[in-house]
């Protein structure tokens, strides 16, 4: 395990309190969803991009989801979210970071977002460090840029296209370049509304490669699913 939170635990007695903050309208929490209503958990989505944010001390575990924006851009709603992340993970907040999510706290950290040598798009395996996921478990991915990791912090996953596909930092933040939260439903709408980006790459899917492995998604659920009871132990070791 990952500095002691990510893996299983059968521990009920903490209800997390989680906020999720979403950028776009067609990247929402999926499956994450799913986890806090199996687990009792109160889930709240902000629509950060509306200017909408929790206030800070209402939330055990704040995720930041991903959207088509840069984590360079200057938007004065982007700059409101990037303060709200900074204390989250400065006080020791529990901090899970998705895409552009991953993207930013590794801005915060002081790592550096440039562009990727390649687009990287589709359902592509990743490498692995200290166990974290499965052998060559294949994820989805949707993105076109990278981060550099901070100083302090750990990798734990790559993949041929991104050597950057995961990190840790501390004992409260996990910031992940894919998506293991999105359901089919959340893979169907972002091809409907992105589909001019596929097919133009070395690492970039046809929207029929995409479509025809859906069947991965349960074994997404799964990953997702443990790191998410790893997050909660994580709060019952905090607390």
């Amino acid at each position: 395990m990952i500095f002691g939170y990510l893996g299983k635990t059968t521990n009920q007695a903490n209800k997390m309190k989680i906020a999720v903050l979403q950028h776009i309208a067609f990247e929402g929490p999926g499956m994450i969803v799913d986890w806090a209503n199996e687990n009792g958990s109160e889930i709240i989505v902000y629509e950060s991009y509306n200017g909408a944010l929790p206030e800070f001390g209402s939330f055990d575990l704040l995720i930041v989801l991903g959207g088509p924006m840069s984590a360079n851009d200057n938007f004065d709603w982007l700059e409101q979210e990037k303060l709200l992340i900074k204390q989250a993970i400065d006080e020791n907040v529990l901090v899970f970071g998705i895409c552009l999510g991953a993207q930013l706290i590794a801005k915060i950290l002081g790592g550096v977002i440039s562009k990727n040598p390649e687009k990287e798009i589709g359902w592509y395996p990743l490498d692995c460090m200290y166990n974290f996921l499965k052998p060559d478990f294949s994820v989805f991915h949707w993105h076109g840029e990278t981060f550099s990791i901070p100083e302090g912090a750990q990798l734990i996953a790559s993949s041929k296209a991104c050597a950057n596909q995961a990190f840790v930092y501390g004992d409260n933040v996990l910031a992940l370049q894919f998506h293991l939260e999105m359901n089919e439903a959340g893979i169907r709408d972002i091809v409907l509304n992105c589909e001019s980006e596929l097919g133009k790459g070395n690492f970039v899917q046809t929207k029929i490669e995409l479509l025809s492995n859906l069947a991965q998604v349960e074994a997404c659920r799964v990953e997702l699913f443990d790191i998410l009871d790893g997050l909660k132990m994580r709060l019952s070791e905090m607390t």
